[in-house]
């Protein structure tokens, strides 16, 4: 259903959809960005590495990822920048810039709804919604979320996170489990309960899912990532349909 390689390379490209996104819903700040090594800023102008690194001096810390050919938060990190330095890392901004290849993004750190945070407050925690096109109408298959554990920033499941299944109106199921199906029906870190628990907001989730591929007829099947930010709105992350 996706035969159409061309189209399911910009909907997956992490600098491209924020555009595509830009009416329908909410997407992670950008603070800088780089397609096939031209810089730019928030605005979209480009700019040089030295305009870069200004922006970054001061801008603390921030979530910088590959916005092509990634897949299981590889290539992901949070940076830290004060004076030029990142806090964590100890290198300097520009050395980091230059680590990353022609392709990538920095964005402001996503900060997640408080019925999302209650659950494991460490990294993003993430609904996977598959969309796909069906007699010319857009359906949804059931929903996974995706939650992190152990002190990690992300949710991945080959990073070590969970998964559980989600009912259309945000009420949780009893078991999550890892991809080598070590199974909790409490969180290990935090001891929440899974069982009928529910998410704020999650329906308007599946509805901007939807909506968003309306704007992509072109590609058959679309993996979403939303997660629900701070003030109960859905946020999209990413799409992936390549893998």
């Amino acid at each position: 259903m996706n035969l159409n390689l061309a189209y399911n390379s910009i909907v997956s490209d992490k600098n491209i959809l924020p555009i595509l996104a830009q009416s329908i819903v909410k997407t992670p700040k950008t603070i800088v960005s780089s397609v096939k090594g031209m810089l730019c800023n928030a605005e979209l102008e480009s700019i040089t590495l030295s305009e870069a690194c200004d922006i970054l001096k001061n801008a603390g810390r921030v979530f910088i990822k590959p916005s092509v050919d990634s897949c299981s938060g590889e290539g992901c990190f949070i940076a830290d920048f004060a004076d030029g330095v990142d806090a964590i890392s100890k290198k300097r901004t520009k050395d980091i810039l230059c680590s990353l290849g022609e392709d990538f993004v920095v964005q402001d750190i996503i900060k997640c709804h408080q019925s999302i945070q209650q659950i494991y407050a460490g990294s993003v925690n993430t609904f996977r919604v598959i969309t796909y096109r069906w007699k010319n109408k857009i359906e949804h298959m059931p929903v996974i979320m995706r939650i992190g554990q152990g002190g990690a920033f992300v949710d991945n499941a080959h990073a070590g996170g969970m998964f559980i299944a989600v009912d259309d109106d945000g009420t949780l199921h009893k078991t999550a489990m890892t991809e080598f199906n070590v199974q909790f029906e409490a969180h290990p870190d935090t001891g929440f309960v899974f069982e009928n628990a529910k998410i704020d907001g999650f329906s308007s989730v599946i509805d901007k899912a939807k909506r968003m591929h309306v704007v992509v007829p072109q590609v058959g099947v679309i993996n979403w990532d939303f997660t629900i930010d701070e003030m109960g709105d859905p946020l999209l992350i990413e799409a992936n349909i390549m893998g």
